[in-house]
């Protein structure tokens, strides 16, 4: 081949290389291109990371077992990936859930997450033991989330001890509400003035069918720690409407207390479904509540309780001087009473600093507009001192021991207007031990 001719020929094949070439990229460059958009479209908005903690997880442990816990935070976690719709699966450590979500901006990443904590709330029913599961978030955005979840793993938890037969005792529950087994005990609050009683507190009593009374003390912190208190405050509150009508209709204009966990009075979905069980009701029904109940959430809770006031609840705060509340809450609770705990009440006669408290508090509430109730009064000196101090109303075993409703309507027919000293009738007393 000649010179020039070669020359062509290989100038022409350098260019068709070079331009098959060309098209190759190109398209290699579209497909690459569309690849990383199948990759990363769905996620091109901002990313952030959002940490669930449950504070009741690593009792309910304790309490039942791993494998309880275990089924409980896959239930969790499946509503978080419901409502969330996270880039992977979430995270789950023993007390918390963490995952990566998208959203436009931090507002709808806070809306998502609050549609999350919603959906987290609702029953659990696991094995026949109902859970009301309370959780709390902390949202990041990407960038700030590097250290979240080391942090989780870094939390340490306190496990309290519980009876061997906790399970069972929490399977019984529901079947022990409508069999009977769980009833009411009603007791008096005498007025220190007049001697007639203008209210009572109901108090939950469970006994089994082995005739076996259970704790009171450790089934309320139990129906606490699983949320149940929530079924049962319901519950409660129904049975105690229809004892309330009971007394009315056997000439008693009583005021029952219901006594409220502070854990509920941070809900507002409760306190909603409370006020519309309330909106009709022809009976009176008051709400007691201890002094530090409001502390965990005290915005929510004070807006619940000045909306139960709204509604003529009667507000009582129980156990005042147990706990360590502050007089901000105290002068912003919309209480009609306050019921001074029974520790200061014990020692009222043998204590030269209870005495001072005592009065002081009692002062104090006068000064809110308040009516002073002493719980656990025991003995005719105590109330002497009360009477002189100015106390409203008396609550204690000397005016009378929790009773069940037909021995109240008894009690409250043989004490209108009657001296407080006199004590309650022997008869009704031996019914109210059986």
């Amino acid at each position: 081949m000649e010179p020039g001719l070669q020359f062509l020929v290989i100038t022409a094949l350098t260019l068709t290389l070079t331009a098959l070439l060309l098209v190759v990229k190109r398209t290699l460059g579209k497909n690459n291109a569309v690849s990383k958009s199948q990759l990363t479209g769905k996620w091109s908005t901002p990313l952030f990371t959002v940490q669930f903690d449950f504070e009741q997880i690593a009792a309910i442990r304790n309490l039942f077992d791993v494998h309880m816990t275990e089924q409980i935070l896959q239930r969790l976690s499946d509503r978080v990936s419901s409502e969330l719709q996270p880039t992977g699966p979430p995270d789950v450590s023993p007390t918390s859930i963490i995952c990566i979500f998208s959203a436009a901006d931090e507002a709808e990443a806070n809306l998502l997450v609050g549609r999350a904590l919603a959906a987290l709330r609702h029953k659990l029913t696991i094995t026949g033991i109902d859970f009301y599961i309370s959780a709390t978030s902390l949202v990041q955005s990407e960038a700030e989330s590097a250290d979240i979840a080391a942090a989780s793993r870094m939390q340490v938890h306190a496990e309290p001890s519980w009876p061997a037969d906790t399970a069972a005792l929490m399977r019984e529950l529901p079947e022990a509400l409508l069999n009977g087994q769980v009833t009411l005990e009603y007791q008096p609050k005498q007025d220190l003035r007049l001697g007639n009683v203008e209210s009572v507190e109901a108090l939950l009593r469970w006994r089994r069918s082995d005739d076996v009374l259970v704790n009171t003390g450790q089934l309320i912190a139990l129906l606490e720690l699983t949320g149940a208190i929530r079924d049962v405050t319901i519950w409660t509150i129904n049975r105690a409407i229809a004892d309330a009508r009971t007394l009315r209709d056997q000439g008693h204009d009583t005021i029952v207390y219901v006594n409220m966990s502070g854990s509920l009075l941070s809900s507002i979905s409760f306190c909603q479904t409370v006020l519309e069980m309330l909106a009709n009701c022809d009976v009176r029904i008051g709400f007691e509540i201890t002094e530090t109940s409001v502390i965990s959430d005290p915005d929510i809770a004070i807006e619940n309780l000045r909306a139960f006031a709204l509604a003529g609840i009667s507000i009582a705060i129980d156990d005042f001087g147990a706990g360590l509340s502050s007089l901000e809450y105290l002068q912003q609770l919309p209480a009609c009473e306050l019921k001074i705990d029974r520790n200061f009440i014990a020692k009222l006669s043998s204590s030269n600093r209870n005495p001072l408290i005592v009065k002081a508090t009692i002062d104090l509430a006068h000064a809110l507009e308040m009516k002073v109730t002493a719980e656990g009064v025991d003995d005719p000196l105590c109330v002497a001192l009360l009477k002189v101090m100015g106390c409203d109303m008396a609550q204690g075993y000397l005016i009378s021991p929790p009773l069940r409703v037909n021995d109240l309507v008894q009690y409250l027919s043989q004490h209108d207007n009657s001296p407080v000293n006199e004590p309650v009738n022997r008869e009704i007393r031996q019914k109210s031990a059986v």
